[in-house]
C-alpha cells in the first residue's frame, strides 16, 4: 500500500470512528463496535483496508459484506443492519460508484452510517466522504499530457499520487440517521452538504 493510499484510508478511518462514537445507538461497552467494509468481490479493493484494520488494532469488528450489483446493497445493507454495524465502509470501487445513489439510499432506509472515498457519494446521499479530489486529479493528469506534448517520455516522467484530498460531510444525511457531529469535524471538512 503506498503512501498515499495509507493516508486515505486512515483519514477514512478517522472519519469511520466519529460517526462511530458518534451515534445516536451506542454499542456496549464491553463490546467491540462493529464497522461493515462494503467491496463488490474485488480483493485488491477491500483487503489492503481489512488488513490494515487488523493490524493497526484499530478497536472495531470487522465485518466483510459483498455486492456484486445494485441488486445486491438491500440485502447486505440488512445483513450490516442486523449485525448493528456502527458504520458502513465503501471505497471508490467503478461498480458502488456507478450506483452511488442507490447504495446511499439503501445505507439511509437500513440507518446504516455510511463512509466513502469519493465527493459524489456524499452528493448522492452519502454521509461522508474522505479521498481523494478528483478535479485534482483531472488537473494532474493535464498536466501529464502537456509534458508528453511537449516532448517528455512517457517512461520518464515520475509516477504521481494524489496531492489533494477532500472531505465532505452531508448534514442532511447526519440528521436523517440522528447522528451529530462534532463542530470539530465540520470545521476540518472542505464542504458540508446541508
Amino acid at each position: 500500500m503506498t503512501r498515499r493510499q495509507t493516508t486515505t484510508r486512515f483519514g477514512l478511518c478517522l472519519i469511520l470512528l466519529v460517526v462511530i462514537t458518534s451515534s445516536a445507538e451506542a454499542q456496549p461497552a464491553k463490546k467491540l463496535p462493529v464497522v461493515a467494509v462494503l467491496s463488490t468481490g474485488s480483493p485488491a479493493q477491500s483487503a489492503p483496508t481489512v488488513e490494515a484494520f487488523r493490524q493497526g488494532r484499530i478497536g472495531v469488528a470487522l465485518q466483510p459484506l459483498e455486492a456484486r450489483g445494485p441488486d445486491d446493497f438491500d440485502r447486505v445493507l440488512q445483513a450490516a443492519a442486523g449485525a448493528r454495524a456502527g458504520a458502513l465502509l465503501a471505497f471508490g470501487d467503478p461498480v458502488l460508484t456507478a450506483h452511488r445513489a442507490p447504495l446511499a439510499s439503501a445505507a439511509i432506509k437500513h440507518r446504516v452510517p455510511a463512509v466513502y472515498e469519493l465527493s459524489g457519494f456524499a452528493e448522492a446521499g452519502g454521509l461522508a466522504t474522505y479521498g481523494p479530489s478528483l478535479p485534482g486529479m483531472f488537473r494532474g493528469a493535464a498536466a501529464y499530457v502537456d509534458k508528453i506534448l511537449k516532448g517528455a517520455r512517457p517512461a520518464e516522467l515520475p509516477i504521481e499520487q494524489p496531492s489533494t484530498f477532500e472531505r465532505v460531510i452531508n448534514l442532511k444525511t447526519a440528521r436523517t440517521l440522528g447522528l451529530a457531529m462534532p463542530h470539530a469535524v465540520l470545521l476540518r471538512a472542505d464542504r458540508v452538504i446541508d
